[in-house]
Order: structure tokens, then C-alpha cells, then sequence
């Protein structure tokens, strides 16, 4: 079990339950690390365990940041065409504000 630390979605307002003092009151420890040290303390890992996976995450990041920057830029279109298999008429809508604001920049 752990405590949500932060909204449901991107349109909830958490501050209309709850104020931030009692998020962080609420919270507790940072569930990754109190699994971490279950993990020493028990025996099932060890801190060259953990140094290694860091070293292989790092990698793994760099690998995929790599790749992604290779991609090179994407048309701004594609964020509207590529969400729905059909367009509904409220993302058309979002579409043409987006074309019309971006051709004045």
C-alpha cells in the first residue's frame, strides 16, 4: 500500500480535498526506497545490486534518448492525427485553433 501523492489526473485538483501540508504529512516514506531497504534488510539485494541496476538504467536512457533525438523533428500535425482511428469533432476543433495559432508564430 502506498499514499497517491499527487492528483488523480491531469484534471484534478487535489488542493479542493486536501492542502498540501496534509500530502505531505500523509505521505510517509518514498515506497521505492522503504523497498529498497527491505530488500538489504532481508538479504535479497545487496548495494553493488542496486549500483548495478542504476548503472544499466542510466544506459538503457541514454540508449533511448539517443534514438529519440535521431528521430528529429515530427510534424505538430501528427499530435491530432494519430489519436483516434476517426477524428471526433471536438479534436478537429482543437486541430484548426492549433493551425491557426501556429501560423502566426
Amino acid at each position: 500500500m502506498t499514499y497517491r501523492r499527487g492528483p488523480h489526473s491531469t484534471s484534478d485538483d487535489p488542493g479542493r480535498y486536501r492542502s498540501l501540508d496534509e500530502e505531505r504529512d500523509g505521505a510517509g516514506a518514498d515506497p521505492l526506497e522503504r523497498f529498497r531497504q527491505r530488500l538489504l534488510a532481508d538479504g535479497i539485494a545487496d548495494e553493488a545490486f542496486f549500483a548495478e541496476a542504476l548503472a544499466a538504467a542510466k544506459a538503457e536512457e541514454e540508449q533511448i534518448r539517443t534514438g529519440i533525438q535521431a528521430l528529429g523533428s515530427r510534424p505538430g500535425t501528427e499530435m491530432f492525427d494519430l489519436v483516434f482511428q476517426e477524428t471526433t469533432p471536438a479534436l478537429q476543433a482543437q486541430a484548426a485553433n492549433w493551425r491557426e495559432e501556429s501560423e502566426h508564430v
